[in-house]
């Protein structure tokens, strides 16, 4: 074999086997879930930009989405938009938390916007003012029933590291957003292993157990969490199938539902059904 010809096939093995060596990441889900037991449901056009959804009836669901201040009913099986409710013009907002009633709607700023009646001719919304200064991106909100509070959970804020997430908290009594140790979450915690870009875009509490969900597009992974913060597992998700998680939420049956961007196609919600084992 001529010199040449033997560094050409050379090349081939070795990128052969550097492609099958980046390819060895595990896709998992959390216990009750399977990538096997799945179901698509495609949105409509108007919600290319999903970024928030809570599950409302059967295959009902309430969306919110980048650039627009505005609430969306949705049949996700037949595709239909069945209500809007504009509260704000366009502004960036990135995730949706339900209370009492209210909807809590997230602008990527840290400022929230409570939303009362909703989807009616009265809709009422009124502005909570992040009181921090500095550059701060948010796109997560998680809802604790057990002292009536939101926290917000950093995308990016100023101070963090890009392998650590800080969070604020809402009381929902007093409408006041204030610093809090709670939810810091770290790359080492993920997953010691390998270094993690903490970049959280969305968070469900699991009716069945209450344990907290939390999502993120970049790096494509799945943490889950009990109700005291506690880390029970780390899941790398399969880019294929979440190409741009931004959405997350659950039934009360237990089914998992987690929403992707448009990106290069068609705007979507991911159904993983739970089975209990």
């Amino acid at each position: 074999m001529k010199y040449n010809q033997f560094i050409f096939f050379l090349g081939i093995i070795l990128l052969s086997s550097t492609c099958s060596f980046n390819n060895d990441k595990k896709y998992t889900l959390p216990p009750g879930y399977s990538y096997e037991n799945r179901e698509k449901f495609i949105l409509p056009d108007q919600l290319n930009e999903v970024s928030g959804i809570l599950w409302s009836d059967n295959y009902e669901f309430i969306c919110i989405q980048d650039e627009r201040g505005r609430l969306y009913k949705v049949n996700i099986q037949s595709k239909e938009i069945i209500k809007v409710s504009d509260f704000k013009k366009s502004m960036d907002f990135e995730a949706l938390a339900l209370f009492h009633n209210k909807y809590y709607c997230l602008e990527s700023d840290g400022d929230i916007y409570v939303v009362s009646n909703a989807f009616s001719k009265n809709v009422i919304s009124k502005k909570i003012d992040f009181p921090f200064k500095g550059k701060n991106d948010f796109e997560t909100l998680i809802l604790s029933s057990k002292d009536n509070s939101i926290f917000l959970l950093c995308k990016n804020c100023k101070g963090d590291d890009k392998d650590e997430a800080r969070s604020y908290k809402l009381n929902l009594n007093s409408n006041k957003i204030t610093k809090t140790k709670d939810w810091k979450i770290t790359g080492k915690q993920l997953n010691g292993k390998e270094k993690i870009h903490v970049s959280p875009s969305g968070a469900a509490t699991n009716p069945l157990n209450n344990d907290i969900y939390i999502i993120s597009h970049v790096g494509k992974w799945l943490a889950v969490f009990d109700e005291n913060q506690n880390l029970k597992s780390f899941h790398n998700l399969n880019p294929r199938i979440f190409n741009q998680p931004e959405g997350i939420t659950f039934n009360s049956n237990g089914d998992l539902f987690i929403s992707n961007e448009a990106r290069d196609g068609s705007p979507d919600i991911i159904k993983l059904k739970y089975e209990l084992k």
